[in-house]
C-alpha cells in the first residue's frame, strides 16, 4: 500500500506542476526577421550598342541632299542590370535615364526614357533594355534652339562633327538616371529614390 500511495502522490505532484506551468502566460513568439529599411536597388549600365550605320551624313549634305540627311537615324540600345540587395522582393519604378555625348557647348542627349516597372526577387537581378532612334533633323533643331553655333550653318557643322564622331564610336557616353525602390510586402517602409551615373565607350570591333 505504501508503494501505491507513493506512486499516487508522485502522479499528483506531476499533475500539479503541469497545472501550475499551464497557468503561466506563454512567452510571445520571437518577431519575424523582416527588413527595417528599404535598400535601393543598384543600377548598372551593361552596355550601349549602335545598331545601324546610315552612312556619312556630311557626304549627303555636300551633295545637296540635306532633306535626306535630316532623316538620317542612328539607333542605339542601352542595357541595364538591376540588382536587389534586399532579402525580400523589391519593386522598381520610375527608372529614368539619359545617355549623353559632349558637344561644343555642353552635352547632347542621344538616348533617354523611363523603363517599365519591374519586380526583383530577394538578392536577385533583372535586365532592362531600351532601344530608341537618334534623328539627325531632330537634333539639328535642338542645336539651333540651344545656340550650338551662332548661325544655322555653324549649328549644322557642329552637329555633323558630333554625329560623325558618334557614328564612328569616338565619343564617350555619360549615363545618368534615378529609380524608386519599394518593398511590396512591407509598404509601411515607404520608398527610396536613388541615382546612378557612369561613363561608357563603345569598344572598337
Amino acid at each position: 500500500m505504501k508503494k501505491i500511495g507513493s506512486f499516487t502522490g508522485l502522479i499528483l505532484s506531476i499533475v500539479l506542476v503541469a497545472a501550475l506551468v499551464g497557468c503561466i502566460a506563454p512567452t510571445a513568439p520571437a518577431p519575424g526577421v523582416g527588413p527595417t529599411e528599404v535598400k535601393p536597388v543598384e543600377v548598372k549600365l551593361s552596355c550601349i550598342e549602335r545598331l545601324n550605320d546610315p552612312g556619312k551624313v556630311s557626304d549627303k549634305i555636300a551633295e545637296k541632299k540635306m532633306a535626306w540627311a535630316k532623316g538620317d537615324v542612328l539607333v542605339f540600345r542601352a542595357t541595364f542590370e538591376i540588382s536587389n540587395p534586399n532579402q525580400v522582393w523589391a519593386k522598381v519604378k520610375d527608372l529614368y535615364f539619359e545617355v549623353k555625348v559632349p558637344d561644343p557647348v555642353g552635352e547632347t542627349i542621344v538616348l533617354a526614357g523611363t523603363l517599365p516597372t519591374s519586380y526583383i526577387p530577394p538578392n536577385g537581378e533583372t535586365t532592362q533594355v531600351a532601344t530608341k532612334p537618334w534623328i539627325f533633323g531632330g537634333v539639328l533643331g535642338s542645336y539651333i534652339l540651344r545656340g550650338v553655333g551662332s548661325t544655322v550653318s555653324e549649328a549644322v557643322s557642329n552637329l555633323v562633327k558630333v554625329w560623325e564622331d558618334v557614328r564612328n564610336d569616338r565619343l564617350p557616353f555619360t549615363v545618368t538616371g534615378n529609380a524608386i525602390t519599394s518593398l511590396p510586402e512591407y509598404p509601411e517602409l515607404g520608398t527610396v529614390r536613388s541615382t546612378f551615373s557612369e561613363t561608357f565607350i563603345i569598344p572598337k570591333s
